[in-house]
């Protein structure tokens, strides 16, 4: 009984300062409703102080104070996973979905829904957030 109420501490304190971390204008109702435009426009960004790993199955962690990889935070299509390492401040999403078409060998539509749905999700979980927002 003791480490469930240790674990469920963890896991709250964990989630307190993933919100803390979060500092964006936007909601994430709000990026949800974007249209195709105004999301393409967007300059997707993941904070440094997030102390993430992506590996090589797909599955991205966040790292606990040890070093050690906690509980997947994400399962990340190949697709995706080549999307993820775009998303560096620099390019916007519509950019990020350019290359990843180039890249994946996907229509520019099936791209552009990939990033989408990949930004929405790791915004919606405070993962990711705009930087020009």
């Amino acid at each position: 009984m003791n480490e469930r109420r240790q674990f469920i501490r963890s896991l709250f304190r964990s989630a307190v300062k993933t919100l803390g971390t979060v500092k964006s204008s936007l909601q994430p109702a709000e990026v949800t409703s974007y249209n195709n435009e105004q999301l393409a426009e967007l300059i997707p960004v993941i904070p440094e102080a997030k102390q993430l790993r992506l590996d090589d199955n797909g599955r991205l962690y966040r790292l606990d104070s040890d070093a050690a990889p906690s509980q997947p935070l994400y399962y990340m299509t190949p697709e995706h996973q080549c999307a993820y390492r775009l998303f560096d401040g620099e390019k916007t999403i519509r950019g990020i979905a350019q290359q990843l078409a180039v890249e994946c060998r996907l229509s520019a539509d099936e791209a552009f829904t990939q990033v989408r749905a990949l930004f929405t999700n790791l915004y919606t979980l405070g993962i990711c957030i705009p930087k020009n927002s």
